[in-house]
């Protein structure tokens, strides 16, 4: 199935996006090598880290030091990108819902359906 041959509803189109598994060329795209589970584990780990941190003698001065730095998340705050990879050397253009439903319309006015 092409994505761009206007036979794809809105609906098809969500459930492509959100039922992508882990480890998917979509997933690692859309939420960088992340998953939900990725998330609360670090979130895990450094929470354990903070609180054996606080029982040393550094965490107890007036002026605390040394304190442990978080494990690195993925940056979500780069621009929205006007193209995506995709396998093949292929790319797909991005563009907010609204867009994808003008466009499914205006094709659809175009063919007369």
């Amino acid at each position: 199935m092409r994505l761009d041959d206007g036979k794809l509803s809105f609906k098809d189109l969500h459930a492509f996006i959100y039922a992508s598994p882990p480890g998917s060329a979509f997933f690692n795209s859309v939420e960088k090598g992340w998953s939900t589970t990725d998330h609360l584990v670090a979130g895990l780990v450094d929470l354990t880290a903070i609180l054996a941190w606080q029982n040393t003698p550094d965490a107890q001065q007036k002026f605390p030091r040394h304190r442990p730095k978080p494990i690195p998340r993925p940056d979500y705050s780069d621009e929205r990108p006007t193209e995506a990879p995709l396998m093949g050397g292929m790319s797909a253009s991005v563009m907010s819902a609204e867009e994808f439903q003008r466009r499914i319309e205006e094709r659809r006015a175009s063919r007369g359906n």
